[in-house]
């Protein structure tokens, strides 16, 4: 049984990076059924899953790796921040 998620189809980027960044956890589907067999066989469980087939920019794979890799290197700059406020760096 596939747990409930919120679906949210983005219209652009800065709307699939808003829905990155709100505190859920959230997944992306650009078009494929992998997405649906990981839920379905309970693979992974995200709270919102976010359409992002129709952002224009994204219509490629490379145009949605530049994006995960400029996102993983904000979650790492986030992090760094976090320890040193908090005094474990």
């Amino acid at each position: 049984m596939i747990a409930r998620f919120d679906w949210i189809d983005a219209k652009s980027v800065d709307e699939v990076v808003a829905q990155l960044g709100n505190g859920k956890k959230v997944m992306l589907k650009a078009g494929g059924v992998d997405v649906v067999d990981r839920l379905k066989e309970g693979l992974d469980s995200p709270e919102r899953l976010v359409n992002i087939h129709n952002v224009a920019g994204l219509n490629r794979v490379e145009d949605v790796a530049v994006l995960v890799v400029e996102l993983q290197t904000c979650v790492e700059s986030w992090t760094d921040i976090a320890k040193r406020q908090d005094g474990t760096v």
